[in-house]
């Protein structure tokens, strides 16, 4: 478990937990500051006057009263205020606390602070650099959690404190930022718990700034917390590029998902979930590690499988990704191999001579043979009922796999990364009309793109499947944004870091047992894939250790996750050097005579 807070010795994490008095050297370090700049804040209470220069009024009138007397309130302020501005002082002071009042009590991570920060044996809490009354801090710290009768609040902002009469140096602990104290030193001599930028992680500002669509304040914070962590409180720093790849990206990805998968899961009362390979090989991982005792399953399932299975109900489909798909990719084959591979070898040669077509004649994407290809897609297409029928026994083994899986289970939900959708609406579609009538399923999925919009918007509109990061229905401009990297249909695949090759057949032996058929195994992948898997599984360990309890800190935005993949996709020479030997095997289990892979790293611009 890490220590929230640096504490710089044991006597300092003794004295803590003893400690009587409480100094915060600061307002924001006791309560969670969610405004960036405090002129936000003003605007938001400058929605009760009719003034454009409320906010500026505000903060000059601050500005006067320090420079003129060190000891001032929030309703000195007002009075200041209404030489410029027609408000009541008072009335005005009481709106402006009611309206931060509500903000800190919807904030979570403030409740968590406060209990934190006032162990029970505290009897005195006293508070620096704040214009807030000591009424209005102890009935606020109260209402978040603290229940001692005779807790006392000192402001050393509005009233003269003695050092002698305030604070038994003893048993006294001062909380500070550790640039703005010397370590063991207070304002009265006392123990002294400073904090550090990479530890504390309430406080260190986003990753990136909002005036840039930054990361949300708060899981911006934490996310920097952690890597600056990583990078400098461990000796040993690991530097293996797949596991910097896995933990510095992957796992705030995993972790939002799941958490999100979760959630989606509860409003829709939903019973099991289904991870589809191989994009679910982390996922759910990181799922069972967060939500234990939910039933989940790893599911075998492709576009591949998808096509060939689903071939009587989705035909156009299974011509698409079994045919016209390959011809942009590179391979070659013979006539008879390919019917092999269809179901329908046994088919008479005769058939074949009507398209000037023979078993031995080569068919592929080469120059001398496209054309072909081209007689044999026709042929396809012509002769697809035999196809579909040749294809029974793998549909058949489908069909009992995924009615083993769901077993009494009648409200499931399946997952997947993306893009298109197409293979998650297929396997709805069957199990809720042919594998398992009466069960329902609800595809999820991390993101649509425009250039794979095969899961139509009425399919989103009508609640049908959900996304995660983006969509034509939500986080919109970031859907376009990630959408111009060339790198982005991959990016978050990776995170899958698989051992195993893609499933590109099931098949049924003699005893009715179901077989799968895998493509190439990926050799150059697999240690990258190791490190990736590594490093999401450890950074999900520290961010649960880091918020043990807090379940708000998984509610990571799916916008926050794209702003950390944009960050990643705008530095090529990391992802190249990452995965310089990294191949994409695109055989779905087509026979081919050559090589069929590719180095991904040709799809970074």
């Amino acid at each position: 478990m890490y220590n929230r807070f640096c504490f710089e010795n044991k006597i300092s994490t003794e004295m803590f937990y003893k400690s009587e008095t409480v100094i915060f050297d600061s307002f924001n370090l006791l309560m969670y500051n969610i405004f960036e700049d405090s002129i936000e804040f003003y605007m938001l209470v400058s929605i009760y006057y009719d003034d454009p220069d409320f906010s500026k009024i505000r903060r000059n009138s601050q500005d006067n009263l320090k420079n003129i007397n060190k000891v001032f309130d929030i309703y000195d302020v007002y009075k200041e205020m209404s030489k410029y501005i027609n408000l009541k002082p008072n009335e005005s002071a009481l709106k402006e606390m009611d309206l931060l009042e509500r903000f800190i009590y919807i904030n979570n991570e403030v409740r968590y602070i406060i209990n934190e920060t006032i162990p029970d044996s505290v009897k005195k809490v006293i508070i620096n650099d704040t214009i807030y009354p000591d009424s209005w801090l102890l009935k606020l710290i109260k209402e978040l959690g603290i229940t001692s009768s005779n807790l006392e609040i000192l402001n050393l902002n509005t009233q003269k404190v003695s050092a002698s009469t305030t604070v038994n140096k003893k048993s006294t602990i001062y909380i500070c930022r550790k640039e703005n104290r010397e370590i063991g030193t207070g304002l009265f001599g006392e123990s002294c718990i400073c904090y550090d930028d990479s530890s504390e992680l309430m406080y260190t500002m986003p990753i990136m700034n909002q005036s840039n669509n930054g990361m949300s304040p708060l899981i911006g914070s934490a996310y920097n917390g952690i890597i600056k962590r990583k990078q400098r409180l461990e000796e040993n720093n690991n530097n293996n590029l797949g596991y910097n790849y896995g933990y510095y990206y992957g796992g705030m990805y995993c972790i939002g998902y799941a958490s999100w998968i979760f959630d989606i899961c509860k409003f829709r009362n939903i019973d099991k979930v289904l991870f589809l390979a191989r994009d679910g090989y982390s996922l759910i991982e990181v799922f069972k590690s967060l939500y234990k005792g939910f039933p989940v399953e790893y599911a075998m399932w492709s576009r591949s499988v998808a096509a060939r299975s689903c071939a009587h109900l989705f035909p156009f489909y299974f011509i698409s990704n079994i045919l016209y798909s390959r011809r942009k990719k590179n391979f070659v084959t013979t006539v008879y191999d390919m019917l092999k591979y269809l179901g329908i070898e046994e088919i008479e040669e005769y058939k074949l001579h009507k398209y000037s077509l023979n078993y031995n004649m080569k068919i592929g994407t080469q120059t001398d043979n496209i054309n072909n290809f081209d007689r044999f897609i026709k042929f396809a297409i012509d002769n697809i009922d035999e196809i579909i029928s040749g294809l029974s026994n793998e549909r058949q083994a489908a069909k009992s796999y995924f009615k083993n899986l769901i077993g009494e289970y009648r409200n499931i939900a399946i997952v997947d990364t993306g893009y298109s959708g197409s293979n998650l609406m297929v396997l709805k579609h069957a199990i809720e009309n042919e594998w398992v009538p009466g069960c329902k399923v609800l595809p999820l999925m991390a993101g649509i793109m425009p250039r794979f919009m095969q899961a139509c918007p009425p399919h989103l509109m009508n609640n049908d499947i959900s996304t995660y990061m983006f969509s034509p229905n939500n986080n919109t401009n970031l859907m376009y944004d990630i959408s111009k990297y060339k790198f982005s249909p991959l990016f978050f695949e990776l995170f899958s870091a698989s051992p195993d090759p893609s499933i590109v057949k099931l098949d049924k032996d003699k005893n009715g047992s179901i077989i799968f058929e895998h493509g190439e195994v990926e050799y150059n992948n697999l240690s990258v894939n190791k490190w990736i898997h590594e490093g999401i599984l450890d950074f999900t360990k520290d961010y649960e250790e880091m918020f043990e309890g807090l379940e708000f800190m998984r509610k990571i935005p799916g916008s926050d996750v794209g702003q950390i993949a944009k960050s990643a996709l705008d530095d090529s020479d990391l992802l190249k050097a990452t995965f310089a030997n990294y191949h994409n095997y695109i055989n779905l289990g087509m026979p081919t005579l050559i090589k069929n892979n590719y180095s991904i790293t040709d799809h970074i611009r």
